[in-house]
């Protein structure tokens, strides 16, 4: 159990703090800060003396499987200084190691916890500089070791001598005001300083935090600068969150950075008396984070800098947000996405916090939306069911950046913002069938190219923004590239839609409409306009693990992975020739391997139809009738079912509408079945 050292050297308040800060603030122009009545006794980051009895008995109650993880990763303080000048090793020293013996210690008394606990504390503090390098005190890595410090001090707080206090106080003390003076306005910054979303800012912000929350003193006041600057760049940071809960550089990355952001404002919200985790953002973050992954929670639907396949081991975050908010289906899926793949929530200290299990058992996955979409940064998914052997599809067709950080761009006369993890992807789609990922994505790529991904070229050329190695931001709006025009569910069909043709200077429409008909087939419809009456080369891309070639002049082809095959057919307007080859999608630089249909035409009004057998029903055809230039009738016929899709693009919208074609009763007049059988049909390949 927590143990302390007697009574309280002072109890005043830290509001009284921030009321003397606050009218510092006025004299020198910074924005005030309030407070709450949140005394200065420790814990208070993480947890409240108040509520630490209850947080006891939650993580030592019987079977609690993220308090085992937490008894197994108790790991000794490091004994050497290499965190020093590798980030990757401070992230494991301060964010994985440190609050793990310190929470473990808060729980249990254990005196070995504690001195291990205390042995963190003293490396850190026996080193002058947390991170030495061009971002002497201000990189990631100093960021992550102020956590595991901040935290550590915290739950040690009652157990150290005056003397340790005073010293390793002053010490977080001085790493706050270098990470400030040297990263958030200092030459060290770079590129982050200007970009509120950046993951790395996350970083930094959640040591800068979590360091001068954790020795506030109402009672002094050699603190007030460092906490108006903590409440001032946090206010900056939520200001600019994307109110649907996404994530512009990839799901990794939302993974990466919101566990940071989360340590930072769940942690201001209880000392500051501030509402950050109120924020819509966190708000929609789990059903951004479970929107991300494939039934079975095999995969993730990854676009931007996301690992092949795999989800991050940060996803705590997700749980804090769901509790706070109370969203008990995301918890009960976020659990089996937990149970799935541990690793997901791999360091169990965040999970012990930030679990909340009044929610076990209150929700199901089965309550979910099956489909969602997160217009910021235009990616929306659907999904019949969240088994390992259902069917799903992504769509993403969104700026660079996201719209609410071209907002902020647009608003601060086109700032730089730093976009190196977005990809030139706009309408690409992916699709998971049965276990496998048929249509997929490129990995962690080195070259940034709209070749390596499920969408089209313009006279063999890209979408606009391709400079080198990374995408950097383009002269004006990007939020004028693309977006997510339409999203709708009609009983068991879904409809989402995007439109890129600002994402090609020689095109003034790209619209593409994804249709997940459930149970039978994705239908997927592009109209492609030239920027003028000049024809263009368009060239339609798809790739996956194997792509067989059944029929190239009827264009059927058919996409396999693992033993799962599906089969599709195109057909459209313009005549297409095919190719298959090696896609150059790489990730880190090198080639996945992915196979990759290249189907070419030229003209200025592209009008195409594909349709893919995901659900394995084998005999699924289409047939295309062009009734105008911009009006179609599209035939999809099945084991027992056939469907005629109208669709329009006259106007603006796309008006999309589908009628059963009722089979011919066998009483019918020969007259009218005959009739029926010489419906005109044309198919073009």
């Amino acid at each position: 159990m927590l143990h302390r050292a007697g009574p309280r050297g002072r109890s005043g308040l830290l509001s009284s703090c921030l009321l003397v800060i606050g009218a510092l603030a006025g004299m020198a122009g910074v924005a005030a800060v309030a407070g709450a009545d949140v005394t200065e006794e420790h814990p208070r980051l993480m947890v409240t003396v108040d509520s630490i009895d209850e947080l006891q008995d939650k993580a030592l109650a019987p079977g609690n499987p993220f308090f085992a993880q937490l008894q197994n990763y108790l790991i000794n303080p490091p004994s050497n200084t290499g965190w020093t000048s590798n980030a990757t090793e401070a992230q494991r020293q301060g964010m994985w190691r440190a609050p793990s013996v310190a929470l473990h210690y808060a729980l249990t008394g254990n005196g070995s916890s504690f001195n291990k606990a205390k042995g963190y504390m003293d490396a850190f503090l026996a080193q002058e500089h947390w991170e030495v390098g061009g971002e002497e005190d201000s990189g990631m890595g100093a960021g992550n070791i102020m956590i595991g410090a901040a935290i550590a001090y915290d739950f040690l707080y009652d157990d150290l001598s005056p003397s340790d206090r005073e010293t390793f106080r002053n010490k977080l003390l001085l790493q706050a005001e270098r990470m400030y003076n040297n990263g958030h306005v200092g030459g060290a910054g770079g590129y982050w300083q200007a970009d509120p979303q950046n993951n790395h800012r996350w970083h930094r912000d959640a040591g800068l935090t979590l360091a001068a929350l954790a020795v506030a003193d109402p009672d002094r006041t050699d603190d007030d600068w460092i906490l108006a600057r903590v409440r001032e760049e946090l206010d900056y940071v939520a200001q600019w969150l994307p109110p649907d809960g996404s994530n512009h550089e990839g799901p990794s990355y939302a993974a990466f950075g919101q566990s940071h952001l989360a340590l930072a404002m769940s942690a201001a919200d209880r000392v500051l008396g501030t509402d950050y985790m109120q924020h819509d953002f966190w708000k929609n973050t789990a059903n951004f984070r479970l929107a991300t992954v494939t039934p079975g929670f095999e995969q993730t639907f990854a676009y931007g800098d996301s690992s092949v396949g795999g989800y991050g081991a940060y996803n705590n975050y997700a749980l804090l947000a769901a509790a706070t908010h109370a969203q008990a289906d995301q918890h009960a899926a976020l659990m089996q996405m937990y149970e799935r793949e541990p690793g997901s929530m791999e360091f169990g200290w965040m999970s012990v916090l930030w679990h909340d299990p009044s929610l076990d058992g209150a929700g199901s996955i089965e309550n979910l939306p099956k489909s969602f979409v997160f217009e910021d940064i235009g990616f929306g998914s659907v999904r019949d069911g969240w088994d390992v052997n259902d069917v799903a599809l992504s769509l993403k067709s969104g700026p660079y950046g996201g719209q609410t950080l071209n907002h902020y761009r647009n608003a601060n006369g086109g700032k730089w913002v730093n976009i190196a993890h977005d990809d030139p992807d706009a309408n690409s789609f992916l699709i998971y069938a049965r276990g496998q990922m048929l249509a997929r994505p490129d990995g962690y790529s080195n070259n940034k190219q709209t070749g390596s991904h499920n969408t089209i070229l313009v006279n063999g050329e890209g979408q606009r923004g391709r400079n080198g190695v990374w995408s950097q931001p383009i002269a004006g709006d990007m939020n004028e590239l693309a977006s997510i025009t339409w999203h709708e569910t009609r009983g068991n069909m879904t409809i989402i839609e995007g439109e890129a043709g600002g994402a090609y200077d020689p095109l003034s429409r790209y619209r593409r409409t994804m249709v997940f008909q459930e149970g039978e087939y994705i239908l997927v419809l592009d109209d492609i306009r030239s920027s003028s009456s000049a024809a263009r080369n368009i060239t339609w891309l798809i790739q996956g693990s194997d792509i067989a070639e059944v029929d190239g002049e009827q264009g059927k082809y058919a996409m396999m992975s693992g033993g799962v095959v599906m089969p599709f057919s195109i057909t459209g307007n313009v005549a297409m020739d095919g190719t298959i080859g090696i896609s150059p999608a790489d990730h880190r630089g090198s080639s996945l391997g992915l196979d990759q249909l290249q189907l070419t035409g030229t003209t200025d009004q592209w009008r195409s139809a594909a349709v893919f057998d995901a659900w394995g029903l084998d005999g699924i055809e289409i047939d295309f009738i062009e009734v105008s230039d911009l009006v179609t009738d599209l035939y999809v016929t099945g084991p027992g079912f056939e469907h005629r899709w109208r669709w329009d693009s006259t106007g603006g919208q796309t008006v999309l509408n589908m009628t059963v074609v009722p089979e011919p009763a066998s009483i019918m007049p020969m007259a009218v079945l005959a009739l029926l059988a010489r419906r005109p049909r044309r198919r073009t390949a």
